[in-house]
């Protein structure tokens, strides 16, 4: 959904846009927005129905899930209650993770669950994260991407290998992965003569 002062389009993310002329959805725009928020709610429904009691009812009650990966794997959360997450998987599975699992959860702490190898890990710490702060997960499902004031992290999705792969000026609320993994979209000037004259740029991490 893409909005220009007071008109809304719907832009299709598989392919690029031709020049047929995008029509005006801004008497939908409200019906639609509830349709995608229905939608995340059975999405989530339908990926805790996956996982085993009673881990799945602790996920519920004692986290608030941020976004679920591309993949459906993986759900990035931040703890809402303290306690321990119990295991469905015993004894736990073998691993080439050298990092220790964070199973027992501290309130406002952002973690990732892994579905299918009942692995937990911290991704980041409440005090390295603002109120403005967003986190995206890369549509490798194996990153995800931290959205700080004038600066963009790449993280692993166990919370490891922190990488600053931007600073500079940009507006944090047109900050998007890219669907190839390799590229970040972001709003931002690049042009020193006109610092508040901002365009979409397509920034590759390669």
């Amino acid at each position: 959904m893409a909005k220009f002062d007071k008109q809304v389009f719907l832009l299709s993310t598989k392919n690029l846009q031709d020049n047929t002329p995008l029509l005006d959805i801004s008497y939908q725009e409200q019906s639609i927005k509830r349709i995608w928020q229905k939608q995340r709610q059975q999405q989530l429904s339908f990926i805790l129905n996956k996982i085993k009691p009673p881990l799945n009812q602790q996920i519920t009650d004692m986290t608030k899930v941020i976004a679920i990966s591309p993949d459906e794997s993986k759900l990035l959360y931040q703890a809402t209650q303290s306690g321990t997450l119990a295991r469905v998987i015993k004894p736990p599975l073998p691993g080439n993770n050298h990092l220790p699992e964070a199973r027992d959860l501290t309130v406002d702490d952002y973690y990732v669950y892994d579905i299918k190898d009942d692995k937990n890990y911290l991704l980041i710490k409440a005090d390295k994260v603002n109120e403005n702060d967003v986190l995206w997960w890369m549509s490798d499902s194996g990153h995800v991407l931290l959205v700080k004031q004038n600066k963009l992290f790449i993280l692993e999705d166990d919370g490891s290998n922190r990488t600053l792969v931007f600073a500079g000026e940009f507006d944090s609320n047109y900050v998007f992965p890219h669907l190839s993994n390799q590229d970040i979209i972001v709003l931002t000037s690049l042009n020193p003569a006109k610092p508040d004259f901002y365009n979409l740029y397509n920034l590759s991490l390669r």
